[in-house]
């Protein structure tokens, strides 16, 4: 679709009403395809009425069934304003009050898209697709996304199901990378019974051993292996040993630099999500989770650099990444190979 005459008056100093006209029917009418003058289906000035507040009306409802019992609420702001949790709060009132399944806030070029994911007919707080018509204009897969609102396709549920896939993939990163970062009790003592059957965790062995834990979760050892050098330097002989390191490179000039494969994969990554020839088929294949358990989206990502749209699961095996490499290779058409070289290093 071409969205470039309404991204050209993003400026404008329009009033709601003007952004109403100029912004938002034009996206519903033409580009949705609800017809503005189906007053049973794309419903102005929709009644909400909230407790102790009579004629609270929300500024449109989409009624795909024409049945009284709207899907989707849209609460317009002028055009520039700050979306925040006032407007937000608006919109919270009248979803409560209605059977709607999906919220939207708007200023004509921003979009803000809400559901009822954590609590039934309660409005979570947070938006689950937050992004702008440029946004909407350069990516298909949300353009995509989006399109569950025509009225044609209209599948609400859809969409509310990939904001909770969505926020569960968000919730289950932050867990993970929370607990990487600051290992929990519960975390630790997995491992401590692992490692040591049998034994009783007692808060000071616990905290000994969570500090070792966080060690190997950071990937810090060096120094660790430098104390038992140092311990073991009058006991051992002097030996060499090789150290392999690598890099992964692309028959397109991506390449990552020289480190473990766990580093290489995760920057080597970064450069072609980065990269506008390949972001967008990534992004693609992320919503549509294929290969599964390799990628999954940021819902965040909509306004943060491309590079970070694209979150792609570091935490498998070496044989599983070597894998996974080639066939995301394959899919968005480049080359990859991994380069390995054996540095000799010695410890005393």
């Amino acid at each position: 679709m071409d969205y470039s005459s309404l991204i050209a008056r993003k400026d404008a100093d329009f009033n709601e009403e003007q952004t109403k006209h100029a912004m938002v029917l034009p996206i519903l009418d033409r580009i949705l395809g609800w017809d503005i003058y189906d007053n049973l289906r794309l419903i102005p000035e929709y009644t909400a009425d909230t407790p102790g507040k009579n004629g609270e009306k929300v500024d449109y409802a989409l009624d795909v069934e024409g049945d009284g019992k709207p899907e989707v609420l849209i609460e317009v702001k002028p055009l520039g304003s700050r979306l925040n949790s006032k407007g937000a709060a608006q919109l919270y009132r009248y979803f409560t009050m209605t059977e709607a399944i999906i919220g939207v806030l708007t200023d004509g070029y921003r979009w803000m898209i809400y559901s009822d994911l954590d609590k039934p007919n309660v409005m979570d707080n947070e938006p689950f697709l937050d992004f702008d018509l440029e946004d909407l204009a350069t990516k298909k897969p949300l353009e995509k996304l989006f399109r569950s609102l025509a009225f044609e396709t209209f599948d609400a549920s859809y969409l509310r199901a990939w904001g909770e896939l969505s926020r569960d993939t968000e919730r289950l990163r932050k867990l993970v990378k929370d607990e990487l970062s600051e290992p929990s009790d519960d975390f630790s003592k997995y491992f401590f019974y692992k490692l040591n059957p049998g034994a009783r965790a007692t808060s000071s062995k616990l905290e000994v051993f969570k500090s070792r834990l966080r060690d190997v979760l950071d990937e810090r050892t060096e120094e660790f292996e430098e104390v038992q050098t140092l311990e073991m330097k009058s006991k051992s002989p002097k030996v060499t040993h090789p150290r392999r390191v690598g890099y992964i490179q692309s028959d397109k000039g991506h390449r990552s630099e020289a480190g473990s494969l766990r580093r290489a994969w995760i920057e080597y990554w970064s450069k072609i999500a980065s990269d506008p020839e390949f972001s967008e088929k990534l992004l693609e294949i992320a919503i549509n989770n294929e290969p599964k358990g390799a990628l999954s989206i940021d819902p965040q990502a909509y306004f943060d650099p491309i590079s970070s749209e694209l979150y792609i699961a570091y935490n498998l095996s070496s044989e599983r990444r070597i894998d996974l490499l080639g066939r995301l290779s394959k899919l968005i058409g480049i080359e990859s190979e991994i380069i390995y070289t054996d540095l000799e290093e010695s410890a005393e």
